[in-house]
This record gives C-alpha cells, sequence and structure tokens, in this order.
C-alpha cells in the first residue's frame, strides 16, 4: 500500500458514517477531503509538538491557532471534527517511516488541503520558542517560516495574531485580527468606617473655620469701623479672639479628620 492510500483509508476509518469497503471512484476527491468554498484556499493544520512543554497546555495553544485562522475568511481550516483523523494518521505516518515533511505532500493530499501548517513549541533554557512552518504541497516544500519566543505560553499567545500574519504573508488576502479586550478596572475596597468618620470630621472642621473665620473678619472690621458704637467695639475686642481661636481649631480639626482618613484608606 502507497502512503497516500495508508493515508486516505486512516482518514474513511476515522470519519463517522464513512464506508472503509467501498472503493472511491477515480475522479472523486480524496476520502475525508472537506468542500472548499470558491476563491478560498484550504488550509490543514497539524498539532504542534510539544518538546519540554506540558502537551496539555499546548494544545490549548493549538486551539487558540485554529480559532485566530477562523477569522480570515479566505481560507478553510480544518475543522476540529476533522481533527479527529489525526490521531490515525499519525499513527500512519509512522508505521510507514515519515518524518516531519517527507510526506506532507501526501497528508495535505489526502485532505484536500494545499496548505498544511506545523511546527513546535519547546523550552531553551528560560525561553519558550514556537516555531511554526507553511507547507505548499503544490510545490512539495515551506514557503514560510516564523518563529516567536517568551518566557511564558501566555506571552507566545499574544504573539500569535502577528507570527500568524507574517507566516501566512505568501497567501496574501486578509489579515487576521483579534478584537481587543478591554479590561475594566476592579472596584476598589468599600470605604472602612474609620475613613468615612474621618472625612466627616475633616469636612465639619473645614466648614466651621471658614463660619468662623469669617466671622472674625466682621469683628475686625467692626473694630476699625468709625461708625461703630462703643458697645459693638467692645464686644468685637472680647469675643474676636475666641471667634478667631475658633477659626484655628477648626483648621486643625479639619487636619486631623483628614489623617484619620488617610490612615483609614490604607487599612
Amino acid at each position: 500500500m502507497t502512503l497516500a492510500a495508508a493515508l486516505a483509508a486512516a482518514l474513511v476509518a476515522a470519519t463517522p458514517g464513512a464506508d472503509a469497503a467501498a472503493p472511491a471512484a477515480p475522479a472523486a476527491p480524496p476520502a475525508g477531503a472537506a468542500a472548499t468554498a470558491p476563491g478560498k484556499q484550504q488550509l490543514l493544520l497539524l498539532n504542534l509538538d510539544a518538546i519540554d512543554v506540558p502537551a496539555e497546555k499546548v494544545s490549548i495553544l493549538n486551539g487558540r491557532i485554529a480559532s485566530l485562522l477562523s477569522s480570515r475568511s479566505d481560507v478553510e481550516t480544518i475543522t476540529a471534527s476533522d481533527m479527529q483523523a489525526m490521531a490515525q494518521i499519525d499513527a500512519t505516518k509512522a508505521s510507514m517511516g515519515c518524518d516531519e515533511t517527507s510526506c506532507l505532500a501526501e497528508v495535505a493530499s489526502a485532505l484536500g488541503a494545499r496548505f498544511v501548517i506545523y511546527g513546535r513549541v519547546g523550552r531553551l533554557d528560560d525561553v519558550i520558542l514556537l516555531q511554526v512552518s507553511l507547507f505548499d504541497a503544490s510545490v512539495g516544500k515551506p514557503v514560510s517560516r516564523q518563529e516567536a519566543q517568551g518566557a511564558q505560553l501566555k506571552e507566545l499567545s499574544d504573539k500569535l495574531p502577528k507570527t500568524l500574519n507574517a507566516l501566512l504573508a505568501p497567501l496574501g488576502g486578509t489579515a487576521i485580527t483579534e478584537a481587543a479586550v478591554v479590561e475594566t478596572p476592579p472596584a476598589g475596597p468599600p470605604l472602612s468606617m474609620l475613613t468615612l468618620a474621618g472625612g466627616g470630621v475633616a469636612v465639619l472642621g473645614l466648614v466651621a473655620a471658614g463660619g468662623l473665620g469669617a466671622w472674625a473678619l466682621g469683628l475686625d472690621a467692626d473694630l476699625g469701623s468709625a461708625e461703630s458704637s462703643i458697645e459693638q467695639k467692645q464686644f468685637a475686642y472680647d469675643a474676636g479672639w475666641l471667634v478667631a481661636s475658633g477659626a484655628i481649631a477648626g483648621v486643625v480639626v479639619a487636619g486631623v479628620g483628614a489623617g484619620v482618613a488617610a490612615v483609614g484608606m490604607m487599612e
């Protein structure tokens, strides 16, 4: 059995409802090939190889790549249901002695795709590298390669839109877009009773200081006015220092209240 036939058989076995015993007509497309809309390129996305990186996390990265590719209207990406055949394809490749790229053309042909995205994620000391390639089955070789790196897989995930756009540049067409996520800052904790009490005292102190200060200025004006009677001047003299002292005390109370409120906010 040839490699292409073995891959096609694996696809038939992995496709729900497929009849493995029924031979395909010569002019029919390969078993498992998805119907491609006119004007769209068929794109096969293979799982990334995980090297010294948790495979379950790399699988999440695979899903994100598939999601980003789906934002392009000019390519048809193999869907999650088609990916059910990947395990059997991998086993067939291993049994036929395929290395990383030697049979990508046969895999693409078996799935009816011209382009294949494949790659690896691996750790190199304290850096995680993502290396992806775009294989063109019509010429039998990669036509684009891209690399990204980061200290964590999340950094690689954030760089995927730019990396995939550069990788798919030979295809032209629309760029991969991702809606910006607007993060709403979390609401701060509620104000404590100490903060509320201190703020209230500070406000009362300022109000008292302002009122008494204005009164003190009025009394001072009575002392200097020639029109004021002796009784008015005597009252202004006797009460003026008390009112001024009250205004000063109001400022002090306001300062103390502000300090208490600040302590409450730091708790």
